[in-house]
C-alpha cells in the first residue's frame, strides 16, 4: 500500500514577556514576609564552616541585639534580615570562610535572559560571590549597606545554585553574618508555533506543552537513541534545552526506509528518510 504523508508544519518562536526568577532574600519565610529571629533561614544553607561548634547546614537568623542593635550592622528589614552560623552573632565565631548557598530554577526559561540583581552586606567584607561554582564577584560590600552587584552570566538549565563566600576575619572569635536582597527575570523558553501534520489525509496534530517543554505527537511512535520505541511518542525541542528528537512513523514508507521527522537544535522541524541526528 502506498501512503502519502504531507507535512504542514510551520515552527516559530512566539514573543515571550519576562518573569520574574524564584528566589528569596535572607531572613524572609515569603516574599515580603520577614523570618522570626533564632528561626532557621528556609533558602539559605551553611555548606561550609570554619567553626567546628557551628558547622551548619542551618543558617540562622541574627538576633536584633549587638552588633544590629547598635548599629555596627545594617538595620533589620524591611525586605531581609542577617543570617550567620548562630542567632547570636554578637558572641563571635571563629575565623576562617563561611560559604551560604541559595537554589533557583529556571526550569521554563530562556537562560540567554536570565539577568539577577544582588545586593549584598558582610561581616567581613569583601565577599565572593558564585554561580554554579564559578565565581563572578568578590563585590565590594560594608556592614552598614547593601552594594548592588549584577550578575547576566553563568546560568544553566534547571536548578542553579547561588553561593557567597563571606571570610572572617581576626580577633578571634569574631562576629560574622550575610546579608542578600536579591531579584531577577528571565523570559520563557521559547515556544514553537507548531501547525499540523498530515498522515495519508489524516490529521495527526502535534501538541506542545509550555509547562514541560514537551512536544507530543499521539498518532506517532518516537525512537530514541538506543532504537527502543515508545508509545504515545513524546519528544523535547532543542529550544527547550534538551537534545534533538524524533518522531517515527512506521508504517509510513519511503523507498526501502522509514520516514522520519526530526526537530533540530532551534526548534525546526524537517522530513528525513534517515534517522534524525544527535538523538
Amino acid at each position: 500500500m502506498r501512503m502519502l504523508i504531507y507535512l504542514g508544519i510551520t515552527c516559530s518562536i512566539l514573543a515571550q514577556t519576562p518573569v520574574a526568577i524564584p528566589i528569596f532574600n535572607t531572613g524572609t519565610v515569603s516574599p515580603g514576609v520577614l523570618a522570626s529571629d533564632a528561626s532557621v533561614d528556609a533558602h539559605y544553607k551553611l555548606i561550609t564552616s570554619a567553626d567546628p561548634a557551628y558547622p551548619g547546614p542551618n543558617a540562622y537568623v541574627v538576633n536584633n541585639a549587638w552588633p544590629i542593635a547598635t548599629n555596627l550592622w545594617l538595620a533589620s528589614g524591611p525586605n531581609s534580615k542577617w543570617i550567620g552560623p548562630r542567632a547570636d552573632a554578637g558572641s563571635g565565631n571563629l575565623a576562617g570562610a563561611y560559604t551560604y548557598r541559595t537554589t533557583f530554577d529556571l526550569t521554563g526559561l530562556n537562560i540567554s535572559t536570565a539577568a539577577l540583581t544582588v545586593k549584598v552586606a558582610s561581616d567581613d567584607p569583601p565577599i565572593i560571590i558564585k554561580i554554579n561554582g564559578t565565581a563572578v564577584g568578590p563585590s565590594s560590600d560594608s556592614f552598614l549597606s547593601l552594594t548592588p552587584f549584577p550578575i547576566s552570566t553563568g546560568f544553566i538549565a534547571g536548578i542553579n545554585t547561588l553561593d557567597f563566600v563571606v571570610t572572617n576575619y581576626t580577633p578571634n572569635p569574631n562576629p560574622t553574618g550575610l546579608r542578600v536582597e536579591i531579584s531577577g527575570t528571565a523570559q520563557p523558553a521559547p515556544v514553537p508555533a507548531i501547525g499540523p501534520l498530515v498522515i495519508n489525509g489524516v490529521l495527526a496534530p502535534l501538541v506542545y506543552n509550555p509547562a514541560t517543554g514537551v512536544i507530543s505527537c499521539p498518532n506517532c511512535v518516537v525512537l530514541d537513541s538506543g532504537g527502543n520505541v515508545s508509545i504515545p511518542g513524546t519528544l523535547k525541542t532543542g529550544a527547550s534545552g534538551s537534545q534533538p528528537g524524533e518522531i517515527v512513523m512506521p508504517t509510513l514508507k519511503s523507498g526501502s526506509g522509514l520516514r522520519y521527522v526530526c526537530v533540530d537544535s532551534t526548534g525546526t522541524f524537517t522530513s528525513s528518510a534517515v534517522p534524525c541526528q544527535g538523538t
